[in-house]
């Protein structure tokens, strides 16, 4: 299973400013990279007493499928709603794009219920074929501050790899060595130096170096980082 995460670390809360008893939230759009099934949902969430908080969540393979599907609880219900941590996820396959919706409510006017996390496992539902020149670097746009980028690629035999991130400059930003196997590997990059140095927004080069015994395979592949 991969996470992804929605970290806001001033929390989402409702009712801060003016108070309403109930009201909701719409997230951004996560991208998956590829064809993902959602399982399962979690989240941290400050409830005072006489509080609660609600999901809904809806997907899509195009950004199209997904702004024209309904939110859906449960069963995949538009009447049910997500409130248990670690809630199995109903019905929502086979896409790439995921978006949630969270109500919040509340009784008294002095408390409002606070989420300050949630994330998403899920699992592949298809990567395609072993491609020796494929490369997926997501999700697209990269957010730093909301998870790690995930760096996917195939090798056709086992071999030494080294993966460098580079600016827009042609700068060197971020270099790791591995030993990769046959079949589909994955590492990530948290958005910073080899030195540690956070990185700005802009436009990264993903750069894949395989070293065959019959000679070196390099595959390319661009990352927009977004802060």
């Amino acid at each position: 299973y991969k996470i992804w995460y929605d970290n806001n670390s001033d929390g989402i809360g409702y009712g801060m400013i003016t108070f309403d008893q109930s009201g909701y939230y719409t997230s951004s759009i996560m991208d998956a990279g590829d064809t993902v099934s959602l399982d399962k949902l979690y989240y941290e969430a400050l409830l005072p007493s006489n509080t609660y908080i609600k999901f809904q969540i809806r997907g899509g393979k195009t950004l199209e499928e997904l702004n024209s599907a309904q939110f859906t609880g449960p069963e995949k219900s538009f009447s049910t709603y997500y409130s248990i941590n670690g809630e199995t996820v109903d019905g929502i396959t086979n896409i790439q794009y995921i978006q949630y919706k969270v109500w919040f409510s509340t009784g008294d006017d002095t408390y409002s219920p606070e989420l300050q996390l949630i994330r998403f496992t899920y699992s592949d539902a298809g990567w395609g074929n072993n491609d020796d020149s494929t490369l997926y670097t997501f999700p697209s746009p990269y957010k730093p501050d909301v998870s790690d980028l995930s760096i996917r690629y195939s090798l056709e035999k086992d071999a030494e790899v080294n993966i460098k991130v580079y600016s827009r400059n042609g700068k060197e930003v971020w270099s790791k060595d591995s030993t990769g196997t046959s079949g589909w590997n994955v590492t990530s990059w948290n958005g910073k130096s080899s030195g540690g140095k956070t990185q700005g927004s802009g436009v990264y080069l993903c750069v894949i170096t395989k070293r065959y015994p019959e000679g070196d395979k390099s595959i390319k592949s661009m990352i927009l980082l977004v802060r």
